[in-house]
């Protein structure tokens, strides 16, 4: 089942509290890859921040360790250790810091890139988006999906989101 509504992934996160072993699978396998970590600490970053996004990667990390966004619990479940954060924003394919949009505001019914692999492989780059989802994306993409300021022409809609990411 795939959810289709702007933070997917942290309504996940926002019933992790929960004991269900289904939960903390669903956390679990919507935190996999570095850049969807990255990703739902982003958007867990605009949920609590007026629907506006860090400002840069050292906002980020400060928010997170932090402790006012997530209990140890649910980052716990999303196998994060907030004494330990460098290596999640590390992409496992480039070996590169991940590129956070900076202040990205969150729009409802869209799904907004945040996360952008540096360099990626073989030509193409993973892009993370504040529901959980990746998309591997070449060049052209990739520089509409970063250059664009309005949140509406970098953002899919979400019929399109449903098609799955990546």
């Amino acid at each position: 089942m795939r959810l289709c509504t702007f933070g997917a992934g942290l309504l996940a996160l926002a019933v992790a509290g929960c004991s269900s072993d289904n939960t903390a699978a669903r956390v679990a396998e919507l935190n996999k890859k570095n850049i969807q970590k990255t990703a739902n600490l982003y958007a867990t970053y605009q949920m609590h921040n007026g629907m506006v996004g860090p400002k840069d990667l050292a906002n980020l990390k400060e928010f997170v360790s932090s402790g006012i966004g997530l209990s140890p619990h649910r980052l716990e479940l999303m196998q994060i250790d907030p004494k330990n954060l460098d290596h999640i924003f590390i992409s496992e394919r480039d070996h590169k810091p991940f590129r956070l949009k900076p202040s990205v505001q969150a729009v409802p019914r869209t799904i907004v890139a945040v996360v952008f692999e540096d360099t990626g492989i073989d030509g193409k780059r993973q892009v993370g988006f504040d529901n959980s989802s990746i998309q591997e994306v070449d060049d052209a993409k990739y520089k509409e999906l970063w250059e664009s300021k309005e949140p509406s022409a970098k953002s899919i809609p979400v019929s399109e989101a449903e098609k799955g990411g990546g």
